[in-house]
C-alpha cells in the first residue's frame, strides 16, 4: 500500500529535532514507526523509548540491522548504523508527528472514547464500515500518547475511514489525543467510575472525556450512551444522537434473546424504522457495542443490508 511521503527532513522539522547522518538520506520517506525493536520493517522508524527498565535506544543497532531507515531517539547514539532525529522527548515528538501526519489525509475519522466498552465499539464500527471501505482501525487497544501517533503515523493512501479508540486517565489528557486526531463522529461508550485516583469523579470523567468535543470540526457528531446518568443530559455542542435500551434513545432495543455464547438476536428502533439484527457474541452488553456501528455506518451512508454485514464479520477482541 502506498503512503503519503514523511521524510526524515520533515520529521526533524515537525519535531524540532537535530537531524544526525548522511545528509543524502533527509528525502528519505518512512513506512511507518513501531516502538519495539522486533517489529521494524524496513523503511521503519524505531522510536527509543527509555523506560523505568528498559532502555529502547540500547536496540537502536538492532533496529538498523532489521532495515530500520532512521531511529527517534532522545540521547545521541554511539557509532549509530544510520541516521538519527534527536529531540528533547520522544513522547512530544511522536504527538507532533501523529498530529502532522493525520492532518495529511482527508477522510473521516472516527473517535471512540468511554470509560468502559471502548475497544468493543470499536472493533463493531470498524467492522460495520469494513463492509464498505477500507479502515483503519486502533490496533488492539493502543489507545493513548504512544499508541494513538503510532497508529495514526500507519495511515496509508488505501485508507477510506479511521476508527481511532481514544483511552485517557489524567486531566489534560483527552485534549492531547483530540487534537492530533480530530474526529468527525465521536462515539462515547459511558461515563464510569475509572481513574477516579486523577479525575476525581464522574463529574470529573465527563468533564475530561467532553474536552473531544472542542477538537471536533463543524458539521461533526456525536454518538452518546443515552442510558447513561451523565451523558443523557449533556449537551456536546453539536448533532448528537443517543443509544440504549431506554426508549428515551435515538436508537433503542425494544427485543433481546440470547442464545448461548454464540449469538445474541435483537431488534433496534431507528428514526428510520426497526432493524433486526443477529450478532456474533456473547451477551446482552453487545447489543449498546453494536448500536454505534449502526449510527455511525448510516451517517456515512451504508445500507442496512451493508450495516447487518459488517456486524456479521465482526469477531471479538481477546481480553
Amino acid at each position: 500500500m502506498a503512503r503519503k511521503p514523511l521524510t526524515l527532513e520533515t520529521i526533524a522539522r515537525v519535531t524540532g529535532g537535530e537531524y544526525i547522518g548522511d545528509p543524502g538520506s533527509l528525502n528519505v520517506s518512512i513506512t511507518g514507526a513501531v516502538r519495539d525493536n522486533r517489529e521494524v520493517n524496513p523503511g521503519n522508524m524505531f522510536v527509543c523509548f527509555t523506560g523505568e527498565r528498559v532502555d529502547g535506544h540500547s536496540f537502536a543497532p538492532d533496529a538498523f540491522d532489521r532495515g530500520a531507515a532512521c531511529c527517534l531517539t532522545e540521547k545521541r547514539l554511539e557509532n549509530p548504523k544510520g541516521p538519527y532525529i534527536l529531540t528533547s522527548s520522544v513522547t512530544e515528538a511522536l504527538l507532533a508527528l501523529g498530529g502532522y501526519y493525520r492532518s495529511l489525509y482527508d477522510i473521516p475519522f472516527i473517535g471512540i472514547t468511554g470509560s468502559v466498552g471502548k475497544t468493543t465499539a470499536k472493533e463493531m464500527v470498524a467492522a460495520v464500515l469494513s463492509s464498505r471501505f477500507n479502515v483503519l482501525k486502533t490496533p488492539a487497544n493502543l489507545n493513548n500518547e504512544i499508541g494513538v501517533p503510532l497508529t495514526l503515523l500507519s495511515l496509508e493512501e488505501e485508507h477510506e475511514v479511521a476508527v481511532i479508540e481514544m483511552g485517557i486517565s489524567a486531566f489534560g489528557e483527552m485534549s492531547v489525543l483530540a487534537g492530533m486526531v480530530r474526529p468527525d463522529i465521536c462515539v462515547m461508550t459511558n461515563i464510569g467510575y475509572s481513574h477516579l485516583e486523577a479525575l476525581g469523579d464522574l463529574d470529573g470523567v465527563l468533564r475530561e472525556k467532553s474536552e473531544v468535543f472542542r477538537f471536533m470540526p463543524e458539521g461533526s457528531h456525536a454518538v452518546l450512551n443515552g442510558d447513561d446518568e451523565k451523558l443523557a443530559g449533556f449537551d456536546p455542542g453539536m448533532d448528537k444522537i443517543t443509544f440504549g435500551f431506554t426508549d428515551g434513545c435515538d436508537y433503542f432495543c425494544t427485543g433481546a434473546e440470547e442464545h448461548g455464547t454464540e449469538k445474541v438476536l435483537c431488534e433496534i428502533q431507528t428514526p428510520k424504522g426497526p432493524i433486526s439484527l443477529t450478532i456474533p457474541a456473547f451477551g446482552r452488553h453487545m447489543i449498546l457495542g453494536t448500536m454505534p456501528g449502526i449510527i455511525v455506518g448510516r451517517l456515512l451512508g451504508l445500507s442496512d443490508k451493508e450495516i447487518k454485514s459488517g456486524i456479521l464479520s465482526y469477531r471479538p477482541v481477546g481480553g
